[in-house]
Formats: structure tokens, C-alpha cells, sequence
């Protein structure tokens, strides 16, 4: 099983903001391979289904970003995971918009739903796939900024970059990580 996690914030007010990128890329994973991600149960709204000869599950933490970490760790507890085995898709201020990068471990950077997931594992050895949604403006406030909505020329470049997240990721199940890692990092040049 591969556990396949995006941080984002739940509910309508949050739907299509810089903060949601994860929550995107899981809606374009269950469409591209029919699993529906409707289940309720640890702190997360999941979906499992196999992806080639793989087994999967796709979920989305229902504790809103800061404490995303409490539903990863109990999905990784119960279903006794290695950390090869998880896959965790964010948005990040420190990435131009629409740029993608893979890693297979790391810090939390600013980014308060990393630090909860990794406070909740006790390692940061998982991989992360992070979706890049720029830096805000000078003086703009931070908070502000990432629970925005994107700008129509953010759209320009957000919308095809979440589409290739959903095909790193993709690879990433079907093929490993090294090949994702490829895929990710020169997936999108805006």
C-alpha cells in the first residue's frame, strides 16, 4: 500500500486557494484513476484502489493544515507503513508558481502542516511533492496570501502544474520514486 496524502484546508471557503494545492492534486488522482475519496475515518476524508499493480490510498486530512500531521501519523500507524511508503503533496512559497520539485525526505520549511506531519511521524525520511505557488507580494501578509485564491495569471500557470503533479505522481506509483523525481523537477519550466 502507498499512502498518498494532500494537505489543504476542508470546506467551500477554502476550495481553489494557494493553501489547497495538495487537495487538488488528490482530486485529479481519484479522477484519473476512478477512486473516490469519500471515506470518513481518521481524521481524513480517504479512498483505496489499486493503480496498476499497486495498492493505494489517497486521503485528505479533514483537521485543517496546521494539525494535518494527526491524520497522517494515524494512517501510517494503523496500516504500519515504512516511510517508503508515503507521499505527502503540498503547496510552498519558497517555489516559483507552478514549478514542482520531489524529494524523498526533508524539513518542514514554513510550511505548518509539514511541521505537523513531521512532528506526528518522529522522521522526515517520507517523500514530498511540493507545488509551487510563489512568494507574496512585500508587506502582504503571509496567512493572507496562502488562504488567497490564486490571480488569473497564477491560473495560467497553477492549472497545468497541478495537472503534472497528478502524472508525477503517477509515475511515482507505477514506476519509483527516482523516475518521479525526474519527472517532477522538469515537469514545468513557466
Amino acid at each position: 500500500m502507498i499512502l498518498i496524502v494532500g494537505l489543504g484546508n476542508p470546506g467551500p471557503k477554502y476550495e481553489g486557494t494557494r493553501h489547497n494545492m495538495g487537495f487538488e492534486t488528490i482530486a485529479r488522482l481519484s479522477a484519473l484513476w476512478s477512486i473516490p475519496v469519500k471515506e470518513r475515518g481518521f481524521h481524513a476524508l480517504t479512498g483505496k484502489g489499486m493503480v496498476g499493480e499497486e495498492k493505494v490510498m489517497l486521503a485528505l486530512p479533514q483537521t485543517y493544515m496546521n494539525e494535518s500531521g494527526q491524520c497522517v501519523g494515524e494512517l501510517m500507524r494503523y496500516m504500519s507503513l515504512p516511510s517508503s511508503r508515503l507521499l505527502v503533496i503540498y503547496d510552498d512559497i519558497d517555489l516559483p508558481c507552478g514549478r514542482l520539485r520531489l524529494r524523498k525526505s526533508g524539513s518542514a520549511g514554513p510550511h505548518n502542516g509539514m511541521k505537523s506531519v513531521i512532528a506526528h511521524l518522529g522522521y522526515m525520511d517520507f517523500a514530498r511533492l511540493r507545488v509551487g505557488v510563489g512568494r507574496p507580494a512585500p508587506g502582504e501578509d503571509l496567512a493572507d496570501y496562502v488562504l488567497g485564491r490564486p490571480a488569473p495569471e497564477e491560473k495560467k500557470l497553477l492549472l497545468p502544474a497541478l495537472d503534472a503533479a497528478r502524472d508525477v505522481v503517477d509515475v511515482f506509483v507505477k514506476v519509483g520514486v527516482e523516475r518521479a523525481m525526474l519527472a517532477a523537477n522538469t515537469a514545468i519550466e513557466p
